[in-house]
C-alpha cells in the first residue's frame, strides 16, 4: 500500500514539474543599480555634473550648465551575454536650463578598451561618441523627442517617438528585446499609456566584437540642461523556457495522473 501511495505521489510531482516547465520565465542577471551603486562604475567626461546612484536610481545629468557641456556614464562592472536579451528601465528627463531641455541619454552595449570605465563626449554626443566597438539605442530630448540605433559612437538620425514624448517630464518605460537578429524597442508613457514601437535588424555580437559585452548608460547636456534619471533597470540574458499552451499542459497532466491510477489498480488486482 505504501509503495502504491509513493507511486501516485511521484506521478503528481511529475505533473507539477510540467506546470513549472510551462511558466517560461527568464531570470534576470542585473536588477537595479546595486542600491547605491555596488557593481557599477560611474564615469565623468566633462562639466559640473557628476553621475550618481542612490536608492537604485542612476542620475546621468543634474541640470548643471557648462560651456563645454556634461558627459557621463554608468556601466555595469561585469560583461554580460548579449546574444539575446531583454533590457527594461524607466527614463525621465526634467529640468531644462540654459537653452532648454537637452541633450539626451543612451543605452549602450560596448567592448571598448576602457571596459566599465568607458565614457564619451559631452553635449549632443550624449556621453557616447568615442566608445567603440559598441551599439546604442539613443534618446534625444533636444528640440524634439527622438530615438535612434547607432554603432561605434555615432549619434543622430533620430526618428520622432510620437505619441510618446521624451521631453514631457513624465516617466517613460523602455523595453528592449533582442532575439539574435531583431532588436525591438518599445516606449510607454506611464501616465498617458501612449506607446511607440520600432524594430532594427542587427547583429549585436559581431558589431561589439563578441557574445559578451559591458552594458550601461551614458548621458550628455550642453548649452541646454536636464536632470536625466534611469530607474527600475532589469537586464535578462537567459533564453526563456518555451511556454506550453494551457490546453497542452492540462492534457499532459490528465495523462500522467491516469497512468498513475492505472498502475495502482494493476497492483491491487
Amino acid at each position: 500500500m505504501r509503495r502504491s501511495i509513493r507511486m501516485l505521489l511521484r506521478w503528481k510531482l511529475v505533473a507539477a514539474g510540467v506546470v513549472a516547465l510551462g511558466a517560461g520565465v527568464a531570470q534576470a542577471s542585473i536588477v537595479g543599480f546595486g542600491g547605491n551603486g555596488t557593481g557599477w562604475t560611474l564615469n565623468h567626461f566633462s562639466g559640473p555634473d557628476l553621475p550618481t546612484i542612490a536608492a537604485d536610481v542612476l542620475t546621468l545629468t543634474n541640470n548643471g550648465l557648462a560651456v563645454f557641456g556634461n558627459g557621463n556614464s554608468g556601466i555595469f562592472d561585469r560583461q554580460q551575454s548579449v546574444s539575446h536579451f531583454t533590457a527594461s528601465f524607466t527614463y525621465q528627463a526634467t529640468g531644462g536650463g540654459g537653452l532648454g531641455l537637452a541633450d539626451g541619454a543612451v543605452f549602450v552595449i560596448e567592448n571598448s578598451p576602457a571596459g566599465a570605465s568607458a565614457v564619451g563626449d559631452s553635449g549632443g554626443f550624449l556621453g557616447y561618441t568615442g566608445i567603440t566597438p559598441s551599439v546604442a539605442v539613443e534618446f534625444n530630448i533636444y528640440g524634439t523627442s527622438g530615438t535612434a540605433y547607432n554603432t561605434g559612437g555615432g549619434v543622430g538620425g533620430y526618428v520622432p517617438t510620437a505619441p510618446v514624448d521624451l521631453r514631457s517630464g513624465r516617466p517613460i518605460k523602455v523595453v528592449l528585446t533582442y532575439d539574435g537578429t531583431t532588436l525591438i524597442e518599445k516606449l510607454t508613457d506611464t501616465v498617458t499609456s501612449d506607446t511607440f514601437n520600432r524594430s532594427y535588424q542587427v547583429d549585436i555580437p559581431t558589431t561589439v566584437g563578441g557574445a559578451a559585452a559591458f552594458v550601461g548608460f551614458t548621458g550628455g547636456t550642453g548649452a541646454g540642461t536636464s536632470i536625466q534619471q534611469i530607474s527600475d533597470f532589469v537586464f535578462s540574458n537567459e533564453a526563456p523556457v518555451p511556454v506550453m499552451s494551457s490546453t497542452m499542459l492540462l492534457a499532459m497532466m490528465v495523462v500522467l495522473l491516469l497512468c498513475g491510477r492505472t498502475r495502482l489498480k494493476r497492483r491491487h488486482q
